[in-house]
């Protein structure tokens, strides 16, 4: 099985040893809008020995109960945050607790069909746990203690339908009644990261260690949620000194894409990477809006378009010239209602809905 560097799946035993707090996350802290990518890359996440995906984001809001960060996870349908890393081995129960937030007046309720809590026991396939649903008026809910099954390896929280308000989610806690053990993972990951050449991937990882290690899949997503198989590479089988891995992935789709590494066993025993994600090729682009719709973000290898709004009788209301890169354009004036986002470069013209 897998195991990063560094990570041990540290179980904080109580009295007599029966019950052990597994993961208490609070999400660290950040001074703006920041990728779960990056926020795991530099270590923000309260437990490094759990690994954390997604297309959510974390932001910077008095909002949260403790301060600091929590995961913003609507703008549109089926961003998610994803947290891998457990394991119930010997637990004769484990449960899963989350504060949960919804913009909006009292009443605003949020139901457990737009709002899903996924579990998974394999890492590839996930099936929905009921977790109640509330009635939210901006203000944090504490959710019930959720019992889910032991043999859970990763969590998933996702909205698969366009919000109507804003959803925030923070203080993930998972308490495990014992004698839960820790599973031993033969395979220890120092590197992993993946990058873009013109039409190919470039897919580098290494290990610290292995035992009784067979192979790797190379598995590659456009959503960052459903995967599929592209290459293969031997493992070294029984090893204790740095190995290094290399492959190329050829003739990509265009636009962002997800990786992640499945590495089995002898025995056929599996389990999975954390999930990287690769910018688009050169000329991809990618709009969204801040949390008021006071802000639209615009993320770019572009070296030079122009940013317009009109609305939906085709009148301009914004424009702005010469933009470079990854921008952040702030709003004033806008009216309220839907409106037509568009990105125009000499590589094309993109086009985009929000709402103000």
């Amino acid at each position: 099985m897998l195991k990063f560097l560094s990570i041990t799946l540290g179980l904080f035993y109580f009295s007599f040893g029966h019950t052990q707090i597994i993961l208490t996350e609070t999400m660290g802290t950040v001074s703006g809008t920041t990728l779960i990518t990056t926020h795991q890359n530099n270590g923000g996440f309260a437990q490094s020995q759990w690994t954390y995906s997604g297309d959510a984001d974390l932001r910077s809001t008095s909002v949260s109960p403790g301060g600091g960060a929590n995961v913003f996870i609507t703008n549109s349908s089926n961003r998610f945050l994803r947290i891998d890393g457990l394991s119930g081995t010997g637990c004769s129960d484990l449960s899963i607790q989350f504060r949960i937030w919804k913009n909006g007046g009292a009443g605003n309720t949020l139901t457990d069909t737009e709002f899903l809590v996924e579990i998974s026991s394999d890492g590839s396939n996930f099936n929905a746990i009921g977790w109640g649903g509330h009635s939210l008026g901006a203000v944090w809910i504490q959710t019930g203690i959720i019992s889910i099954p032991t043999n859970t390896v990763a969590i998933r929280f996702i909205q698969p339908v366009v919000p109507d308000q804003q959803v925030r989610i923070d203080d993930v806690i998972l308490t495990g009644t014992g004698p839960c053990q820790e599973l031993l993972l033969p395979v220890t990951f120092e590197q992993f990261e993946a990058k873009r050449q013109n039409k190919n991937t470039d897919i580098f990882f290494s290990t610290a260690s292995e035992v009784n290690n067979d192979f790797f899949t190379i598995e590659r997503s456009s959503d960052g949620m459903d995967f599929e198989a592209v290459g293969r590479l031997q493992g070294a089988g029984n090893a204790t000194s740095t190995q290094k891995y290399y492959y190329e992935d050829r003739d990509v789709p265009s636009g962002v894409l997800y990786y992640r590494i499945k590495q089995t066993d002898f025995d056929g025993r599996f389990d999975y990477s954390s999930v990287v994600k690769v910018n688009g090729q050169a000329g991809s682009i990618d709009i969204f809006s801040g949390i008021t719709g006071g802000q639209i973000f615009v993320r770019t290898e572009i070296e030079n378009y122009d940013l317009e709004i009109i609305n939906m009788n085709g009148i301009r209301l914004y424009y702005q010239k010469n933009l470079s890169f990854d921008s952040e354009v702030f709003l004033q004036n806008i009216p309220t209602g839907m409106c037509i986002v568009r990105v125009l470069a000499s590589e094309g013209i993109v086009s985009k809905q929000l709402i103000f």
